[in-house]
């Protein structure tokens, strides 16, 4: 075998065990990983919801906190389970005064009554409906504890998950219904005037990751429905956070204040001055032929008029060579003669001006740069 067989069977068998020992020491295993929602889903953790009460013909509109400008119809239903963090006073009494007309206000609580910085609730405050954290000293969380809803017409009872954490206590006996677990009581609904207000502990089986376990999308269409209710359901997905000027101005107001004096203080000093802004003047610029002039003047001063005149001639020499290329073979005499019957320009003016001599005296000087520039016109 030859020295190139030899090598290709050594790396061939070197590759055949390096693939040997990978496939020893690795295997092939599948993972999955939970990549949650998407698009609108990812927005609005409460569209399964919408999607399920639209199925069930009902008009779903979803919306933030800042788009309800209106309400909806007083046989309608308002789910309202953000925080409310930024809900004015004068709107919640507006939403009072609606459920009182008729509407059914569903909301959940953020709150605990025995925060010491507690947050007022408006809604539920003057109800009585108080929520608590933590269970009696007697008694534990029941972890997982399923509440049982009996509804009319369904038998056997409904089964909600809700978030054990969290417990109301009814302390003025408003509620006509509530809903209970081991851990407490996390519903609870009332009649307010014509209408009905539902408070909630969580919204836990209202997300678009619960709303498919238990009972908890029947519960959802029940609660669309209370009192034979057939009007449009709206759902409040998303909290209005306060303009950035808002926000400035209300814990921010002093260094705002103290930017503004100093920016009317600035303006101030920039504007004390008597009469119009004087222009800038105009830098001095000096014209082309002025600079010629005072070129040509110092070498006349220094003696270089010959130098001057040459440089004149053999640029008039190589505009005729340019111009005239059948020139270029004549002899002198032939060359002026040439010149002087395309210019006019006499001949002997032309001899005194194309002869090389140095030319000293000022009438002859300018005498044979005007005969050249006369020459370089005309041809």
């Amino acid at each position: 075998m030859n020295p190139r067989a030899r090598l290709w069977v050594v790396a061939a068998a070197l590759l055949a065990l390096a693939v040997f020992v990978f496939f020893q020491l690795f295997e092939q295993r599948r993972f999955e990983f939970e990549t949650g929602f998407r698009d609108e889903a990812a927005r609005n953790r409460y569209l399964a919801a919408q999607r399920l009460l639209e199925r069930m013909g009902m008009q779903v509109r979803s919306l933030s906190l800042g788009e309800l400008r209106g309400l909806p119809p007083v046989d309608g239903t308002l789910v309202l389970p953000t925080e409310r963090a930024t809900l004015s006073l004068d709107r919640s009494r507006e939403l009072l005064d609606w459920v009182r007309a008729g509407g059914h206000l569903l909301v959940v609580t953020w709150t605990l009554w025995d925060e010491e910085d507690r947050r007022e609730d408006p809604l539920l405050d003057p109800l009585g409906f108080r929520q608590f954290g933590r269970p009696g000293e007697a008694e534990e969380i029941v972890q997982d504890e399923i509440a049982r809803v009996r509804v009319p017409g369904r038998d056997p009872p409904l089964e909600v998950e809700h978030d054990p954490r969290f417990r109301f206590v009814d302390s003025e006996g408003r509620a006509t219904w509530s809903v209970e677990d081991a851990n407490g009581v996390h519903l609870l609904q009332t009649r307010l005037g014509a209408g009905y207000l539902t408070a909630l502990t969580d919204d836990f089986f209202l997300t678009n990751t619960a709303i498919a376990e238990h009972d908890h999308a029947e519960l959802v269409y029940r609660l669309a429905g209370t009192g034979g209710r057939a009007g449009p359901v709206w759902i409040v997905f998303a909290e209005e956070w306060p303009r950035p000027w808002q926000l400035l101005s209300a814990g921010a107001w002093v260094p705002v204040l103290a930017f503004a004096v100093l920016v009317a203080a600035w303006g101030w000093m920039r504007a004390a001055r008597f009469g119009p802004i004087r222009p800038d003047p105009p830098r001095d610029r000096r014209s082309l032929m002025e600079h010629v002039w005072a070129s040509g003047r110092f070498h006349w001063q220094h003696g270089d008029a010959g130098m001057l005149v040459e440089c004149a001639r053999e640029a008039l020499m190589e505009r005729v060579r340019t111009r005239h290329p059948g020139w270029r073979e004549l002899r002198p005499a032939e060359l002026h003669a040439r010149l002087a019957e395309l210019s006019d320009v006499p001949r002997e003016r032309i001899d005194r001006a194309l002869a090389h001599r140095p030319e000293i005296q000022p009438e002859r000087f300018s005498e044979n740069i005007a005969t050249m520039e006369r020459i370089t016109r005309a041809i």
